[in-house]
C-alpha cells in the first residue's frame, strides 16, 4: 500500500523525518545547512498542522478548517524534503486557487485570515 493521503499521512511521514534528524539512530550524514533546512521544513509543516487542527477543533475560518490548503502546504513540505507525496495535490491546488479567486473578488488578502485589503 502507498502512503496514507491527507494531513494525517503527511504528519506521520514528517514525524518519521524528524526522528531521522533528532533521534539516537540519526541517519542524516550532512550536518549544518542541510539539517537546518530540513528542520525548518518540519517546523513549517508543524505550524500548518497546528493551524489546521485549531481551526477544525476550536472553530474558525472555513478555509483553515478545510483540508485543501493544509494538504497543499504539507505536500510542498514533503516534496522539499524529498519524501514521496501521498496522492496528487491537484484537487487541493484547484480548491486553493478557487479560494484565492474568491478573495480577490471580495477585496481580501491571500493570507490565512483573509485580511481586508485597505487600498
Amino acid at each position: 500500500a502507498g502512503p496514507e493521503p491527507g494531513p494525517a499521512g503527511a504528519a506521520r511521514r514528517l514525524l518519521a523525518e524528524r526522528r531521522l534528524l533528532t533521534g539516537p539512530g540519526r541517519t542524516v550524514v550532512r550536518a549544518g545547512a542541510v539539517a537546518a533546512e530540513r528542520y525548518a521544513q518540519l517546523l513549517t509543516a508543524g505550524a500548518v498542522l497546528a493551524v489546521h487542527r485549531g481551526a477544525t477543533t476550536h472553530g474558525g475560518s472555513r478555509y483553515l478548517a478545510s483540508e485543501a490548503w493544509a494538504t497543499l502546504a504539507l505536500s510542498r513540505a514533503v516534496q522539499r524534503l524529498g519524501l514521496p507525496t501521498a496522492g496528487s495535490p491537484d484537487t487541493a491546488q484547484t480548491d486553493v486557487e478557487a479560494e484565492l479567486d474568491r478573495r480577490d473578488r471580495l477585496g481580501t488578502d491571500s493570507d490565512l485570515y483573509a485580511t481586508r485589503i485597505l487600498w
